[in-house]
């Protein structure tokens, strides 16, 4: 007890973690430090047993290894994904090897394999690492070491890294509306699985329709909607095409023509055409006019082509159009033509003529009670406001005065009228294609009283009284008078 002895010299019987059996197979017994003989530790009063591994058995732990991940410049486009980018192979750095092995004539060596290689996030904004995980020593080579003689110290090993913003690819499509604003017309795709986004200001380099290399000129790009950094849609992790010019891929807009629609509204006047004044086009961008030099009708009637008043079937049949100013022609499709439709209306309405004057024969009857005329009431007008050269005779059907009584009957309205056969017309019109004005269609006439007498309605017949009266009677007056109070 008490005493120690030092040693030099000592190997083992195996180098290696795994070797079966290892022992001591040499070692010098040296003096404890200071030993005397009256002290003690003097390695000549000990002797070695022997070397064999039940006497000596010696144990190999495996050494450290460190790994960095020695990747630089790792970069990707985002992805909405953490994975590492496409086809890189990590790289490792690995130090700590015993100096048997590092001084070996072929240096050690290790080989590793992972089992994870991602981004600390999938965003840009946030992604700043890419990670190896899950990392094992899959074989050594060089130096002396066997596989188990080291273990790593860590599983994982990092590097700098980043993801840049992914290019969005733009489009636009709309109908002509003289503005650039292209709101709710741009098609914005991602390129990611499952992320949209939303965007505002987006303009086009021209309103014209025919304008060459149209393309998006300004928008914004705006979060998508519930976008979060777990759920994507962010808009830092995307960026905009080149905005100064046209790209087919990329970037465009197109803006196709605004389909016009016509209409005309007109009186008749027996031609199959219409003025500017009378034609409107429809559906014109808001502020903008076009020349309207000739517009040729289906028909000149006003029953229209199946001389039918009870069907629209009349229509603009050619239309010459052109630029007004600085509004195109170009950035507008014609309306559809030779067809009545909800695009293509003609309303020609019936020329009015006048009565300029009424000559009437049977303009006096006898009072009956009514309004209407007498039987034998014959009236003949005479109507202007024909197209030149024409003429039509007017026959009335029914006229009555406008009172049925004696004292205010003056006057006799014709209340029924109808036009005959259009004659001397050099354009083929007929009665349809006139009306007439019926607020001068008057005449003068009159009600002349009745003849009664008692006899002619029952003589009166009533109790005596001593009166002469005989109201209450059954006459059909309103009074009579008795010539005695007698019966």
């Amino acid at each position: 007890a008490g005493e120690s002895l030092t040693y030099t010299g000592a190997t083992a019987s195996g180098v290696n973690v795994a070797t079966a059996g290892k022992h001591l197979s040499a070692i010098v017994l040296q003096n404890e430090a200071g030993a005397t003989s009256s002290s003690g530790g003097l390695a000549s009063n000990y002797q070695l047993p022997t070397l064999n591994a039940a006497n000596a058995a010696v144990t190999i732990t495996p050494a450290t290894l460190s790994v960095g991940l020695s990747n630089t410049g790792v970069s990707k486009v985002y992805d909405g994904t953490t994975d590492a980018p496409a086809g890189l192979v990590p790289s490792y750095t690995v130090t700590g090897w015993a100096a048997a092995d590092a001084g070996a004539a072929t240096p050690a060596a290790a080989s590793l394999t992972h089992t994870g290689l991602s981004y600390n996030d999938k965003n840009v904004l946030q992604a700043s690492t890419l990670t190896a995980s899950g990392l094992q020593i899959a074989g050594l080579a060089g130096g002396v070491a066997q596989l188990g003689d080291y273990v790593l110290a860590s599983t994982s090993a990092s590097t700098a890294a980043t993801i840049t913003p992914r290019t969005v690819t733009l489009s636009a499509s709309k109908v002509y509306d003289r503005s650039t604003d292209l709101s709710g017309h741009v098609s914005l795709s991602t390129g990611v699985a499952g992320e949209t986004l939303n965007y505002g200001g987006a303009l086009a380099s021209s309103s014209q329709v025919q304008q060459a290399g149209k393309h998006i000129s300004q928008i914004t790009l705006l979060d998508g909607t519930g976008a979060s950094t777990a759920a994507g849609g962010l808009a830092s992790n995307y960026q905009l095409p080149s905005l100064a010019g046209r790209a087919a891929t990329a970037n465009s807009a197109e803006i196709s023509p605004r389909a016009l629609g016509v209409s005309v509204r007109k009186g008749y006047d027996g031609q199959a055409s219409a003025s500017a004044a009378q034609t409107t086009l429809i559906d014109l961008a808001e502020g903008e006019g076009l020349t309207i030099s000739s517009v040729t009708l289906g028909s000149a009637r006003v029953a229209g082509p199946d001389a039918d008043l009870a069907t629209a079937d009349n229509a603009v049949t050619a239309l010459v159009l052109a630029d007004l100013g600085p509004f195109r022609l170009s950035n507008y499709s014609a309306p559809p033509l030779g067809a009545a439709s909800v695009d293509n209306k003609v309303t020609i309405t019936p020329r009015e003529l006048l009565i300029s004057s009424i000559s009437a024969t049977g303009t006096s009857k006898v009072y009956d009670g009514s309004t209407a005329v007498d039987s034998s009431f014959s009236a003949t007008a005479t109507l202007e406001g024909f197209l030149a050269g024409e003429a039509a005779p007017l026959t009335v059907h029914a006229a009555h005065y406008n009172s049925k009584n004696v004292r205010d009957a003056n006057q006799i309205t014709l209340s029924n009228v109808s036009l005959g056969a259009v004659t001397g017309s050099t354009v083929g019109s007929v009665p349809s294609d006139y009306t007439v004005d019926l607020g001068s269609a008057f005449v003068s006439g009159e009600i002349t009283r009745r003849s009664i007498s008692a006899a002619t309605n029952a003589n009166p017949v009533k109790v005596y009284d001593g009166t002469n009266g005989v109201d209450g009677a059954v006459v059909a007056i309103a009074s009579a008078t008795a010539t005695s109070g007698k019966v």
